[in-house]
C-alpha cells in the first residue's frame, strides 16, 4: 500500500504564521474593437468607406463642384460626359456631378431624418407596450406584425391612395389661365 501525504489544514496552522498575500492580477484582454472588426469583414470595411465618402463629399460640396447646381446653359443641353462635364448635362445645360454633390446633402439629411423618426417611434412604442402590457401589448404587436408582411411599395401606394396627390401640381405654360383667357 502506498501512503498518502496530505497537506496541513488550515486550522492546524497556527494563525501567527499565516500571511496574506494579495491576490495576483490577472492580464486583461481587450475587447476586439472596430479594427478588429473591419480587419474580418471586409464587407462592413467596404460600406463604412462608400458612407464615408458620401459625407465627406456632401460636406464639401461647395468645395468639390466645378459649377454651381442651379447654373443653366442652354448652350450645354444633353452633352456627354467631358472633361469640362465629367458626368455630362442635363436638359437644362445644368453639370450632372455638381447636382450629385449637392443632391448628396439632401439625401443624407433625409434618411438620418428617417432613421431617427423610426428610432424615436420604435423606442416609444416598445417602451409603451412594456409598461402597459396585456391587450395594448397584444394590439401593437400585431400591428407591427402587419406592417412587416406588407411590402413597402404597396403601403406607399395605399398612403398615397388614402391621401391623395400633392396639392401643388406642376402647371406647363399652354395650362396657366393668362394664356387661357379669351380675346
Amino acid at each position: 500500500m502506498t501512503s498518502r501525504r496530505s497537506a496541513p489544514a488550515a486550522a492546524a496552522i497556527p494563525a501567527a504564521t499565516l500571511i496574506a498575500v494579495p491576490p495576483v492580477p490577472r492580464a486583461r484582454r481587450s475587447r476586439p474593437g472596430l479594427t478588429h472588426d473591419l480587419s474580418r469583414n471586409w464587407s462592413l470595411a467596404i460600406g463604412l468607406a462608400i458612407v464615408g465618402v458620401c459625407c465627406v463629399v456632401a460636406a464639401a460640396a461647395p468645395l468639390l463642384s466645378p459649377y454651381s447646381p442651379d447654373a443653366q446653359n442652354m448652350s450645354n443641353v444633353l452633352r456627354a460626359p467631358s472633361a469640362a462635364h465629367p458626368f455630362g448635362t442635363d436638359e437644362y445645360g445644368r453639370d450632372t456631378l455638381s447636382r450629385i454633390f449637392y443632391g448628396a446633402r439632401l439625401t443624407l439629411l433625409a434618411s438620418s431624418f428617417a432613421v431617427v423618426l423610426a428610432a424615436f417611434t420604435g423606442c416609444a412604442l416598445g417602451l409603451s407596450t412594456g409598461y402597459f402590457s396585456g391587450l395594448y401589448d397584444t394590439l401593437v404587436g400585431r400591428l407591427i406584425d402587419v406592417l412587416f408582411a406588407l411590402p413597402v411599395i404597396l403601403l406607399g401606394i395605399a398612403i398615397v391612395a388614402i391621401l391623395g396627390r400633392c396639392p401643388r401640381r406642376h402647371r406647363s405654360s399652354r395650362s396657366s389661365p393668362s394664356r387661357r383667357r379669351s380675346a
